[in-house]
């Protein structure tokens, strides 16, 4: 009995071991630098995320690499006196894989401007307090007449520090914040104290700038060219409710809010998201060749789903993309769902039931090769739901291209290489489509 009892004690005590050697990750380590540290592991997935801290900063980074040996820098941008930094290697989904810890010499850290005039003035609170978005961070400016420096304390969903400000002339504050690892359009929050800490002096907040620029200018000629595509990003930064008839020959009204996702580690909202990867397709089906036309192309412009199919048909769109991720109260779900219209006048116009499938099946299966999922990680749908299908009047595809309510989707959907491979997904079922149709020769 006692040697039965005893490896089973050995077992339990084995199992975290076996359980790590199952994640697939060898030889994770970090070096520090001044204002920054490098890391290096093997992997057997493409991403993982890496938590960082510091006695001063702290901040969340997903990775990325194609042949399972990941290896980078991660910049640090208010650890200047010597401090330890504290990584973590995880999977997408939080679990702990792996951690390793080093040391941040010391840096130069800035001084003060100017010399303050010798009159003694009493500290005050701050006063004018601005925050403002510039491209990649916040600008703050304020002034804290006889505090001879301040402590800022910022943070965002990714990321968060501290550092000591100092003054210009008159007491005037400003500072770039930059926030390298948060993501486009997040809320950065800012909190102004006594140099000790000890009391607020003031707050503000203000998202962290972005700018989403198209790199192609030109299409260039390559296998989609005589093809038009309309991408249509879901959603908007700004909501309005709005009620549209439901489609022609189709019964009934339906009334929008405007409701979307939003990522449950990221926080980010769908209309960013989706945005993003607009113009990253944008760009590739114009590198292969295809005109596109755009619903939108920044957050703040509101569109309506019948001014998304008028779009789409004044710009002679043989296809219409339309932009979408997914939510779900089971955290597990996750894959790429299409959606096309059912039994409105114009979906039978386009094309029967059977050959509509063809094409949309088509589309999912590029997509789910594109991202590495099999053929059980996506499904097609056909509904009469969908305002902006219905409505329109050349083969419309409603693209679900993953679930915000699932951790790992969710992080990738905001990662650049992910994005990527979408749209390659994507440009690839257009042109399969473009060939079904008689658009393309092969």
């Amino acid at each position: 009995m006692m040697k039965k009892m005893l490896a089973f004690l050995l077992c339990l005590m084995l199992l975290p071991l076996y359980a790590f050697a199952a994640e697939g990750v060898d030889d994770f380590s970090i070096k520090g630098y001044k204002m920054g540290f490098s890391y290096s592991f093997d992997y057997e997935e493409k991403y993982a995320l890496i938590n960082y801290a510091t006695d001063y900063e702290s901040g969340n980074v997903v990775v990325h690499s194609e042949d399972g040996h990941f290896e980078g820098d991660i910049a640090l941008q208010c650890t200047y006196r010597e401090s330890k930094v504290r990584a973590t290697v995880k999977s997408l989904d939080g679990k702990d894989l792996d951690k390793d810890t080093s040391t941040v010499p010391s840096s130069a850290a800035p001084k003060a401007q100017f010399d303050q005039p010798d009159v003694e003035k009493k500290a005050t609170k701050v006063k004018d307090l601005t925050v403002e978005s510039i491209l990649g961070g916040v600008h703050i400016t304020f002034t804290a007449e006889g505090h001879e420096s301040v402590l800022i304390k910022y943070r965002s969903s990714q990321q968060k520090g501290e550092m000591l400000l100092y003054p210009g002339e008159n007491y005037q504050y400003e500072a770039d914040i930059m926030m390298p690892y948060t993501y486009a359009k997040t809320n950065v929050y800012v909190d102004v104290y006594n140099k000790s800490g000890s009391s607020k002096l003031a707050e503000g907040e203000a998202p962290r700038g972005y700018e989403l620029i198209a790199r192609e200018t030109e299409v260039t000629p390559g296998r989609l060219s005589g093809i038009t595509v309309c991408i249509d990003p879901g959603h908007q930064g700004s909501h309005r409710t709005v009620t549209e008839e439901r489609g022609p020959g189709l019964s009934g009204t339906v009334t929008s809010s405007g409701g979307q996702a939003q990522g449950v580690s990221t926080r980010r909202k769908e209309s960013i998201v989706v945005l993003e990867v607009a113009y990253l397709l944008r760009d590739e089906l114009m590198r292969q060749g295809a005109n596109v036309v755009m619903t939108r192309s920044t957050e703040e412009e509101w569109v309506s789903n019948l001014d998304r199919c008028r779009i789409a048909e004044e710009g002679g769109a043989d296809f219409m993309l339309r932009l979408h991720c997914d939510n779900r109260e089971n955290k597990n779900t996750k894959g790429i769902g299409i959606f096309c219209p059912l039994a409105s006048t114009y979906a039978k116009e386009v094309a029967d039931y059977e050959t509509y499938k063809t094409w949309a099946d088509a589309l999912l299966y590029a997509m789910q090769k594109a991202v590495g999922y099999g053929e059980n990680r996506g499904q097609t749908y056909f509904n009469n739901a969908y305002v902006g299908n219905n409505w329109a009047k050349m083969p419309c595809f409603l693209i679900e291209i993953g679930f915000m309510s699932n951790a790992e989707e969710d992080y990738k959907m905001s990662e650049s290489t992910y994005q990527q491979k979408l749209c390659e997904g994507m440009a690839q079922g257009v042109y399969e489509m473009g060939v079904m149709r008689g658009l393309i020769e092969e």
